[in-house]
């Protein structure tokens, strides 16, 4: 898959959103892009764990990674794979580098991209502008999910 990939950190614990920003009962989280600080929902499969990376799938929706050696190092008990899932050997040198999903995530727009092109104006009405704050200009890296 080829997406943007960006770290994801931990709000601070006395972050308040906006209460008319739509945020539920995830883990807050944020990232820190080169056009602002954007501030989202991290839901974990099983718990939160830092740091991780958010590969968006669209402009603010992302799988939440962890690369496959933290993964390993974490579980209390590494699956062996067998049968069907069975690797041939040398196929881990395959996976060097890949990453594991553990959550998803939903970010919202920076403040400067709010300023920049808000969703509601007097003037122009309703407008389409993406939720998230991925443009498509921003970096785009290939990833192997496992």
């Amino acid at each position: 898959m080829q997406a943007p990939l960006i770290e994801i950190k931990r709000s601070p614990p006395n972050f308040n959103p906006n209460p008319t920003d739509p945020i539920g009962f995830g883990v807050i989280a944020k990232l820190d892009l080169s056009h602002g600080e954007s501030v989202g929902e991290a839901y974990f499969d099983v718990e939160p764990v830092f740091p991780c990376f958010a590969l968006f799938i669209d402009s603010s929706n992302a799988l939440i990674l962890q690369p496959r050696e933290a993964a390993i190092r974490q579980s209390p008990t590494p699956r062996v794979p067998s049968g069907r899932d069975a690797q041939p050997q040398g196929a881990d040198q395959d996976l060097e580098g890949a990453y594991v999903r553990i959550g998803i995530a939903k970010f919202l727009r920076t403040q400067s991209q709010r300023e920049q092109e808000p969703l509601h104006s007097p003037e122009a009405g309703l407008t389409r502008r993406p939720f998230g704050p991925i443009r498509p200009e921003d970096e785009k890296v290939v990833v192997t999910v496992v």
